[in-house]
């Protein structure tokens, strides 16, 4: 029971960090899969490391790279929608990796991915 509790407890602290962080994600998901093809958000937590987050194209992982993508990761990124949805892979340690599949309606990765590359322009101008 106690296993369970700290998954729940888990998955809600990993979702509301997804969700405050949404629009900077799904913008770099978005810029991964125009440059790279389908992918996943790679999101270090580790203990004691700074959050460090890279998109990785499941076609483009090297020796260095911990013991992914699994069959089940691979099908997730074989089957979501990189306009609607995005697949985080949240590495904990070294072999603990949660693997969400988010989608928001309001702010598809396209759409993210335009409005930073606006208000970047605008910033430049």
């Amino acid at each position: 029971m106690v296993d369970t509790q700290k998954h729940d407890s888990i998955v809600v602290t990993d979702t509301a960090y997804l969700k405050r962080q949404w629009a900077m994600l799904a913008a770099e998901a978005w810029q991964g899969y125009l440059e790279l093809g389908r992918g996943a958000i790679l999101i270090d937590i580790t203990a004691g490391a700074e959050r460090l987050a890279y998109y990785c194209s499941s076609l483009r992982m090297d020796a260095q790279e911990p013991d992914w993508p699994t069959a089940a990761i691979q099908a997730q990124v074989r089957l979501y929608d990189p306009r609607s949805e995005v697949i985080f892979l949240l590495l904990r340690q070294r072999t603990s990796l949660m693997t969400y599949r988010i989608a928001s309606p309001s702010l598809p990765p396209p759409l993210a991915y335009a409005r930073r590359k606006h208000f970047a322009q605008a910033l430049v101008a």
